[in-house]
Formats: C-alpha cells, structure tokens, sequence
C-alpha cells in the first residue's frame, strides 16, 4: 500500500484519504478511479498560489506540470 499519493503526493491518512490505495481524495473520484490529468494539475497549481500569492496562473500551472513529471503517476507520461 502507497503512503503518499502517486499522482500529487499528499500524504494517504487522515483526511486525505480517499477510495483509492494509491490516490488522495483530491486525485481520484469516489469510486477510487483516477481524475484526468489537466483537473489534478490545476489543483496544484492552485495549491501553489495558496502558498505563493504573487504565483500567476500561467507560471503556476507550468511549476504543476513539472512537480507533476517527479510523481511516479505521471513520471513517463510527461
């Protein structure tokens, strides 16, 4: 079993926790399958501003995309 999640690396306990083993709640849907990619990479990205309020949009979807190649979801898919 995962401890974090492939696809954006959150943690997998607590309330992040979804129906999925190796997806978080905010990457998969309730039956546990996979969200597309463009939807996990704007919750990133907004993740980011959350942190970075100066981080436009353009700049922080670019940063997603490249955090997003280092999970191993997405790591040969690119």
């Amino acid at each position: 079993m995962a401890t974090v999640c492939y696809a954006c690396g959150a943690p997998l306990v607590g309330d992040f926790k979804g129906q999925s083993d190796i997806y978080c709640k905010g990457c998969c849907d309730g039956r546990g399958q996979l969200k597309p990619r463009a939807d996990i990479q704007r919750g990133i990205a907004q993740w980011f501003r959350s942190w970075q309020p100066n981080l436009d949009e353009s700049t922080s979807l670019k940063r997603a995309d490249l955090y997003m190649r280092a999970m191993p979801e997405w790591a040969d898919k690119g």
